[in-house]
């Protein structure tokens, strides 16, 4: 049975991937699933998030917003 786009990103976030990077820009942030955001967070680069919570159309798929008042913890 084939996987969909969510198995193959789940095991992709399993595998631990790193992001060599310094920085991470993360545009249309408030459609960023949680899979997606663990991945991120576990990077050592300084994040940017940048998304508008009046343009969210992925809540019914598990995005979720990251405001002022839903910030990663520093």
């Amino acid at each position: 049975m084939p996987l969909g786009h969510d198995g193959y990103l789940k095991l992709w976030a399993l595998s631990n991937p790193a992001i060599a990077a310094d920085f991470i820009l993360l545009d249309e942030a408030q459609d960023t699933n949680p899979v997606v955001l663990d991945v991120l967070r576990k990077q050592p680069a300084q994040m940017v998030y940048v998304g508008d919570k009046y343009q969210q159309i992925y809540e019914w798929r598990g995005a979720v917003i990251r405001d002022g008042k839903n910030r990663d913890p520093e």
